[in-house]
């Protein structure tokens, strides 16, 4: 096996390795093991290389190459002390091979010829060094100046020492200084070519150079006889020399080059020293202390000061430098007061001070000249800015920004807008983390370990666990029922929560409910029955009031809506109290579908006999299904109900008569389940229902690429675009109620028969005139219950008997719901729906549900205001940054964007 010398790269030193240890790339891998001797062990046993935990290394070169470890020792104590090192030739064939090869001596003593061949190699070889070096001297020599004219000086052999120099000194004079002697001309060599392991030897330079460097004075070649056998000793001695100088100069450029730090770094504290004894303590946070630095730059002499001063501060820009200023000199606190043109409420101008006027450019030789900045340093804001009357911008002031103008006179108001969206209230990084979490709906350990980032950074500001940051609630109060847990969070705290957000309130507030349930996970039967609510009379989300979850739907059921009605009731009553002013409280309805609606009012299901809950009809059972036949039975009234005349249709007493409430009237038929269910049922007739009204699966496959080729043709406001009927029993309600209201009439016609588009014609014009409040006002009620009425009529016709199920009867009674509560959108399922999705989107594990669902609600609720400020104000989405730019905003501090969302107006952009 193989010893190898190795010289590894940047200066790094030799060293003795394995042949193994050698890859092709000229690296060579090195043990994890810093003791010596475990270094030894591996090398003597020829240990192949751990790629996992053994380091690579670059080298530059390989020396020498032994069978032995003593003769590699020996070889690398040589090469450390002289030059006596194998060239560059075999380098790369050793390490492609890694095969041993014999080191080449300089001078062969095998005959007169050869000792001449090997003579003049050398010579040529030391004849190019010389050159290298020459060439290598002159360019440090030209780079010293002969002549530098120092502030205060100092020799550098007496760089401690107190004792003043002439300041009419000059370099020439400085490198007079004695030189020290030099042990050897091999060490210098080494130290001078950066050797890796000779930058420990520390030798002097000989006395025969002390003369040598002198103002003007150059350095020539030692000339070589070419003519006569040159010793090697006599040709280094010669090229050290030279090489020595070389490395005398430059150690005298670094000592002249740290006395000129130091000479400068003095001056700098002692202005600075002066400046700051004059000058109240910074940060200033009074105004006391800021009148009196306004009082004390009212002269311009210090006002040059305190630029002088502020020069000193930094900044790799001037956007960075304007904000290091304004750290420095006043605190955030003080800060807030001030604004840039200061014509908002409590608000005084900055850009009247004196202060201003040693950041801007009014100053002779101040730090913001009119200069233009580079355009990797143009950072534009991201929002458009509010402007005032006069068409500036007045915008809070808050130094940490990183929004600029082009020129820099306009720096410094452009740091006065951090927050042009909310221009109010700032928010505070807390905030905006709390505002972050809660909306993306991210982990608690992803937030906790953000926060455990940004905490040594704002140690005062942000705590170390997202429980604190969010405000996560420590414990819930659930009671128990027969099925599964409640836990009441409040109709009055949760309402509060939203009057506050809101600037425009009436004096009666009307209260919609809605009782749903829905499963939580595939492969179990928990499920979640939350009792919702909204306030109808005003732009409103709905809000959690209590939330149930078990395996079976909540019972008893009085026990479940104990907690709800004793609390409603009293504000029926009483009234809301909130800031100051009592509000009146008013049932609106509740808004369930059919099977939730049967379950609180304590009614027969849907598919049971006398189960229509608008009529008295009692049904039939056909064909294996519950039919209703008749469109003209007695209606049901609330006193009816109260009565409970009807005794098929009762099966107990439900807990919601303790409520001022129509038990009929004003529990209207949702049309999200109703109208959109119908036409799932039209359409799975004529997909795969029966003969004559059934279409062919050619027809189908044409039907589907029409609704297709409608897909670019759908605007933005409609939340999904069409998709074929192969789909359709994952058609969302959005999708049906698209097809009924637009698409249906237009793709229709050409493939349904005259009769069966005619009579779905009759669906969709009742529905499109519900929904639109000027076509009710145009048409009537009247008129709409009268094509509703026969619609279904015409049903038995066209589909049979058995397609007048429980859906497709109650259509009939829609129009009562209509005359009391407006045009169907106002008892409509869908703002309950989405709550629900957004409900069951919070679970994130099948531990503890309802205290996470419970959890969340809370956190959502403590940042709302947050939330609804920011959808206040303007916001932009989508920066374009994949094309070109007009000529007009290039190199302009102006910002394109894809989206432009204000309030609840969106302009999208698509073609650029």
């Amino acid at each position: 096996m193989t010893f190898v010398g190795v010289e590894f790269a940047a200066n790094e030193g030799l060293a003795i390795v394995s042949v193994n240890w050698l890859t092709p790339r000229k690296k060579v891998f090195w043990p994890d093991s810093k003791k010596q001797s475990c270094y030894e062990k591996l090398l003597k046993n020829h240990t192949i290389p751990d790629e996992d935990s053994w380091q690579l290394y670059p080298i530059q070169r390989c020396f020498f190459n032994t069978d032995t470890y003593e003769k590699a020792r020996q070889k690398l104590k040589k090469a450390e002390l002289t030059s006596d090192l194998q060239s560059d030739e075999s380098d790369s064939e050793l390490l492609q091979s890694r095969k041993v090869r014999a080191r080449k001596r300089p001078i062969s003593e095998s005959s007169d010829s050869d000792d001449l061949a090997d003579t003049i190699a050398l010579v040529s070889d030391l004849d190019a060094n010389t050159a290298r070096a020459n060439k290598d001297f002159e360019k440090i020599e030209s780079s010293i100046p002969r002549s530098i004219n120092l502030p205060s000086p100092r020799t550098p052999l007496c760089e401690n020492s107190d004792a003043p120099v002439d300041t009419n000194s000059s370099i020439s004079e400085l490198v007079r200084s004695p030189i020290p002697e030099i042990l050897g001309s091999s060490k210098a060599r080494n130290l001078i070519l950066g050797i890796p392991g000779s930058s420990k030897v520390r030798s002097p330079i000989p006395e025969t150079l002390s003369g040598s460097l002198t103002s003007g004075s150059s350095f020539s070649t030692p000339k070589i006889n070419r003519s006569s056998t040159l010793r090697e000793n006599s040709a280094l001695e010669s090229n050290d020399k030279l090489l020595s100088s070389i490395f005398y100069v430059r150690e005298q450029n670094k000592l002249i080059i740290s006395l000129l730090t130091q000479i400068i770094n003095k001056q700098s504290s002692e202005n600075a020293h002066d400046i700051l004894e004059e000058i109240p303590h910074l940060p200033i946070n009074n105004e006391e202390d800021f009148t009196i630095l306004e009082n004390y730059l009212e002269s311009d002499d210090n006002l040059k000061k305190l630029v002088n001063y502020l020069q000193k501060l930094g900044g790799k820009d001037a956007i960075s430098k304007v904000n290091i200023i304004l750290k420095k000199i006043l605190t955030n606190e003080l800060a807030s007061g001030y604004n840039y043109f200061g014509k908002r409420p409590g608000k005084k101008p900055f850009s009247t001070l004196r202060l201003n006027d040693a950041i801007t450019p009014k100053v002779d030789q101040g730090i913001c000249d009119n200069i233009i900045l580079e355009p990797q340093y143009i950072v534009r804001p991201t929002f458009i800015n509010p402007t005032n009357s006069s068409g500036s911008s007045d915008v809070d002031f808050n130094y940490d920004t990183d929004s600029s103008e082009i020129f820099i006179p306009d720096i410094l108001n452009s740091v006065f807008n951090e927050y042009p969206t909310l221009p109010e209230k700032n928010n505070s990084l807390k905030d905006q983390l709390r505002h972050w979490a809660v909306t993306t709906s991210v982990s608690h350990s992803s937030v906790t370990s953000l926060l455990h980032i940004l905490s040594p950074y704002y140690p005062n500001e942000l705590p170390l666990d997202c429980r604190t940051l969010l405000r996560t609630p420590t414990h819930m109060v659930a009671k128990k029922l027969n099925s599964g847990e409640y836990s009441h969070i409040g109709f009055e705290k949760s309402c509060i929560q939203i009057l506050e957000r809101l600037s425009d309130i009436p004096d009666n507030l009307e209260i919609a409910f809605n009782i749903d349930g829905i499963p939580l996970f595939k492969s179990s039967s928990l499920q979640l029955w939350p009792i919702l609510a909204q306030i109808k009379n005003i732009k409103s989300s709905p809000f959690a009031v209590g939330i149930f979850c078990g395996k079976t739907k909540p019972y008893p059921l009085q026990v479940y809506l104990e907690d709800f009605l004793k609390e409603f009731n009293s504000l029926l009553q009483s009234g809301l109290q909130f800031q100051n002013k009592n509000y009146s409280i008013e049932l609106h309805s509740f808004i369930c579908d059919a099977p939730a609606r049967s379950f609180l009012k304590c009614v027969k299901s849907h598919t049971g006999y006398s189960s229509c809950e608008k009529c008295t009809d009692g049904g039939e059972y056909f064909n294996g299904r519950m039919i209703f036949l008749s469109t003209n039975k007695p209606l049901r009234t609330d006193t009816t109900f109260l009565q409970q005349l009807d005794e098929d249709h009762h099966l107990d007493v439900s807990p919601l008569i303790n409520l001022p409430i129509g038990m009929v009237s004003q529990f209207p038929i949702d049309y999200m389940h109703n109208c959109l269910g119908i036409m799932r049922k039209l359409l799975n007739s004529w997909i795969s229902g029966k003969l004559p009204t059934r279409l062919g699966s050619v027809n189908v496959k044409l039907l589907s690429d029409v609704l297709v080729s409608l897909k670019k043709h759908i605007p933005v406001e409609f939340n999904r675009k069409p998709r074929t009927l192969s789909e359709l029993p994952r058609w969302k309600a959005t999708e049906f109620r698209t097809f009924i209201l637009y698409l249906g009439p237009v793709v229709l016609k050409k493939f349904l028969n005259i009769a069966v588009y005619e009579h779905f014609l009759l669906f969709h014009v009742g529905v499109t005139i519900l929904i639109s409040e000027t076509h009710l006002v145009t048409f009537g009620v009247d008129q709409v219950g009268s094509l509703l009425k026969l619609f279904v009529d015409h049903c038995v016709a066209i589909y049979g008997k058995e397609f007048l199920i429980y859906n497709i009867h109650t259509i009939c009674h829609l129009h009562k719901d209509v005359q009391k509560f407006g045009v169907i959108d106002n008892f409509s399922a869908f703002p309950f729906e989405n709550y629900l999705s957004s409900l069951k989107r919070m679970v994130k594990s099948t531990i503890n549900p309802l205290q996470e669902i419970y959890n969340r609600i809370h956190e959502l609720n403590s940042c709302a205001s947050i939330i609804t400020t920011a959808k206040n104000y303007l916001e932009t989405k989508f920066e374009h940054s994949n094309g070109p730019l007009h000529d007009n905003i290039q190199n302009k501090n102006i910002k394109q964007f894809k989206k432009l969302i204000i309030k609840n107006i969106t302009v999208n952009m698509y073609i650029f």
